[in-house]
């Protein structure tokens, strides 16, 4: 245990947890109207 933060995270790791989330949640909406999209195309 060398990172003993983990018990208590820091605002820091919660910001950065906050933007990976909302990254990854607007990453998989844009895929599905990607998809969307070429499937409505066709």
């Amino acid at each position: 245990m060398s990172e003993p933060d983990d018990n208590e995270p820091e605002p820091r790791d919660r910001l950065t947890w906050a933007l990976v989330w909302g990254m990854g949640i607007i990453g998989v909406i844009v895929v599905i109207v990607w998809l969307g999209m070429i499937l409505f195309i066709r």
